[in-house]
């Protein structure tokens, strides 16, 4: 490999380094290599469960090896077989899991699998009749165990079982749902979005309540796996919309997404204009009112900022509480904003042609500077 040629200059005591060549050239060759990279996930993440648990418990143990808040619950179900509960202390709800999982688990009058109505049925199927929880699935990979446990959903595993049952029941501390401060109103909901993406999504049905209310969740991040919800009215919003959104989210390659500002940089048309290019709002109303209207929302998982994607200039001029108010009022001071704005953007040229002289404040000030002069005298 041939080496690039160096120019060193000297700035003071220091040496400055500069490569010769084309910036864009090692820019473009950075970002391909960074790009080519990959986080350091656990191998075999794809790979199918063991149905011995010693081999599934090693591999997990290996895969959160140093994290000393995820639990590795292991106890006998029904007396019979041994079975481990694994889920990270914090994210999820363990006063529902001893009361609706370990307690009809290890139950005393557990129920015989191979007498009267249980006849027949594996220990996992009987497992799931007798936990107390709606929301649980099957597990078949390592890489779905894993994305569940850290998303908070406890899992199980039971021995002779080369399937696991995830558990919906995650819980971590969140904020209320609180009037927005940057979007007060006088007169319209006093309700905001939240850091939780399923009361966001909630505050959206209970405006819309119609099946034609479509919410499409995806993830971005190569580490922060950020659920992302693409929300749009079908029937209203058109479907080129809907698709180009769909697959410029997809498109993001980034090692994660912290906030809903970090999606609106990587999805928009020209990243260097001042101009805002989606409207930004934190209040549900806003957004059901511009999905009636034909537009597509983001709403990002850890951010009460969502994005309503395509914004017009006329649009960066309304307020929330234009949709409360009479339509000819509501236009009346949309006009007024837009004439007011392309004022300021223009100026008063009858203004900016006359002489500081002609304005009888700088006259009063001449005149009372020759006073003080003569008084001087």
């Amino acid at each position: 490999m041939q080496s690039q040629p160096i120019q060193i200059l000297m700035q003071g005591d220091k040496p400055w380094i500069f490569f010769k060549g084309s910036l864009k050239q090692r820019l473009r060759s950075h970002q391909q290599k960074k790009s080519n990279q990959k986080p350091p996930l656990p191998a075999g993440q794809q790979k199918p469960l063991s149905a011995r648990l010693h081999g599934n418990l090693q591999d997990f143990t290996s895969i959160f090896s140093d994290s000393t808040d995820v639990i590795f619950h292991t106890f006998m179900i029904f007396g019979q077989r041994k079975a481990c509960l694994i889920y990270i202390q914090g994210l999820s709800n363990t006063g529902l899991i001893d009361r609706h999982v370990l307690a009809p688990l290890t139950a005393e009058d557990a129920p015989d699998p191979e007498q009267g109505e249980w006849q027949g049925c594996s220990l996992l199927a009987l497992s799931k009749r007798k936990i107390t929880v709606s929301n649980s699935k099957e597990l078949k990979k390592t890489g779905e165990v894993i994305e569940q446990i850290t998303a908070g959903n406890p899992v199980l595993l039971i021995d002779q079982e080369s399937r696991a049952i995830s558990l919906g029941l995650a819980k971590w501390e969140g904020r209320g749902v609180e009037s927005p401060d940057a979007e007060s109103v006088v007169r319209g909901p006093r309700e905001g979005f939240t850091e939780t993406l399923e009361v966001n999504t909630s505050l959206l049905r209970r405006k819309i309540r119609t099946p034609a209310l479509k919410i499409k969740s995806l993830k971005t991040g190569r580490y922060t796996q950020t659920q992302i919800v693409i929300a749009y009215m079908e029937g209203i919003a058109d479907k080129t919309l809907i698709r180009e959104v769909v697959t410029r989210v997809n498109r993001i390659d980034i090692d994660g997404v912290l906030e809903s500002r970090y999606i609106e940089e990587l999805i928009s048309d020209n990243r260097y204009t001042p101009f805002p290019q989606m409207i930004v709002t934190e209040r549900p109303d806003v957004v059901a009112a511009n999905l009636l209207e034909g537009r597509v929302a983001i709403l990002v998982d850890g951010t009460p900022f969502s994005l309503i994607a395509p914004a017009s200039f006329f649009s960066l001029l309304q307020s929330p509480e234009d949709y409360y108010q009479d339509y000819l009022v509501s236009t009346a001071i949309r006009w007024l904003r837009s004439h007011a704005g392309s004022f300021c953007l223009r100026g008063n040229p009858d203004l900016s042609s006359r002489d500081d002289s002609d304005f009888p404040a700088a006259q009063h000030r001449q005149v009372s500077g020759r006073d003080s002069v003569s008084g001087a005298r």
